[in-house]
């Protein structure tokens, strides 16, 4: 069994930093709302991270087995040849396995985010080969999602699941950026502020190391995480009103 564990950052897909910052001020004036003419502008600022039709991968974080962590970052190498070195990476590791050792994709919400985000970004560059990349990335993978191995435990409800969540609940320290902090870090090129997040981030290996030993949490523990990160974002959200 060969297990590959990843995750991406995504940003909206502004085509330049201009443009960002400019959207950016524009909503932060009330010029822009999403009732106005250009509210497709609106969205794509606050949501074209969590899409693949708005938004891209910037950084992809992954590991193989207990081996060397690799960050694929857009700033260097372009999307496409980003994309196209974890497709390789994939490739390699599919045919280059026997059946004893198929590969198992592991992550956060990779069944529901990632791997759709990364399937739907190549076929941008790869139209002719939708077949192909579906059966490398969707069909042919064991996938180990933590967040459906949770479900369980959440009354059989995605809601409430997520990545700070599974990080109280197991004793992980992770630093925390909003969607848009990590989209103004990328447009002002703060890349190593963006390194560190994804880093602190990449739990997954010893997560799963954690989990192969002890077993899943009780369902007490993750519903006391989930109301502390809800807490959390809720005195937030009161700090910033105030």
């Amino acid at each position: 069994m060969i297990d590959l564990f990843f995750d991406i950052e995504t940003v909206p897909n502004f085509g330049s930093s201009e443009e960002y910052i400019s959207t950016k001020k524009m909503i932060e004036s009330n010029q822009l709302t999403k009732n106005s003419e250009r509210k497709d502008l609106f969205w794509k600022y606050h949501r074209g991270a969590l899409n693949p039709f708005d938004g891209k991968v910037i950084l992809l974080t992954y590991k193989i087995d207990e081996g060397h962590t690799f960050f694929l970052k857009e700033w260097e190498l372009g999307e496409e040849r980003l994309l196209q070195e974890f497709l390789n990476a994939v490739k390699n590791l599919e045919y280059g396995s026997t059946t004893e050792e198929h590969l198992k994709i592991i992550g956060q919400n990779i069944r529901g985010f990632d791997l759709i985000f990364i399937f739907e970004r190549m076929k941008q560059y790869q139209p002719k080969n939708e077949r192909w990349l579906y059966y490398n990335f969707i069909k042919k993978p064991e996938i180990l999602d933590f967040i459906q191995m949770h479900v369980p435990l959440n009354n059989f409800q995605i809601k409430g699941l997520n990545h700070d969540v599974l990080s109280h609940a197991y004793n992980f320290h992770t630093s925390t950026t909003h969607p848009t902090e990590l989209a103004l870090q990328y447009y002002r090129n703060e890349f190593d502020k963006i390194l560190a997040y994804a880093n602190s981030r990449f739990i997954y290996p010893i997560l799963y190391k954690k989990i192969q030993k002890d077993g899943l949490v009780s369902k007490e523990t993750l519903q006391h995480s989930i109301q502390f990160i809800q807490s959390q974002k809720d005195s937030q959200k009161i700090v910033s009103v105030d």
